[in-house]
């Protein structure tokens, strides 16, 4: 019996559909990295939560996507316990709908998005992309998640279709393209 946890990392695990899908990996009994940036609080409910779901155990970082170091350390510290990942579900995004970020103007929403949903997405994703092909190997191949949108592929009327569309249509094409090189 292999006794190697999956181990699987979720970003924007704090709250949300990232939230969900922790809790979900957690049933499955798998060891969860869980990242948030800012919601500290929403962080330690899912850690929680995750552990009285069945989670193998938690490990919970906190990362600003837009910051190459902040990658960077969530990168190392995802992989330094077991040396490997099985999963990366990358749910982590800018929120510019609630809080005050909904007060920003259309230019400066874009902005955040970019900085996190694509900019942060593409340089995480070619560093974990990287480990995974250089982990010790696992009884399956691991895998990468990134979390698009059904509508970025055929419009949305106003702002939020303009600023979301744009954004999960990057996400997609560099998926693609990543999945291609790798």
């Amino acid at each position: 019996m292999n006794s190697a946890p999956f181990v699987s990392v979720v970003t924007g695990s704090s709250s949300g559909i990232g939230r969900a899908v922790a809790i979900e990996l957690a049933t499955r009994g798998d060891f969860l990295v869980l990242h948030g940036n800012r919601n500290l609080s929403g962080l330690q409910s899912t850690a929680e939560q995750a552990l009285s779901n069945g989670s193998a155990g938690v490990l919970a970082i906190t990362a600003d996507l837009q910051c190459i170091a902040s990658v960077q350390e969530l990168v190392r510290a995802s992989f330094a316990r077991f040396g490997y990942v099985d999963a990366w579900v990358h749910m982590a995004g800018a929120d510019v709908l609630t809080g005050n970020s909904r007060l920003l103007r259309f230019g400066e929403k874009l902005e955040q998005l970019w900085r996190t949903d694509v900019y942060g997405m593409m340089n995480l994703s070619r560093l974990v992309s990287d480990r995974m092909l250089n982990q010790p190997q696992r009884p399956h191949t691991p895998s990468m998640i990134h979390i698009g949108w059904d509508q970025s592929t055929t419009g949305m009327e106003g702002d939020s279709g303009q600023l979301f569309c744009t954004i999960k249509a990057a996400v997609a094409a560099f998926s693609r393209s990543l999945a291609m090189s790798v």
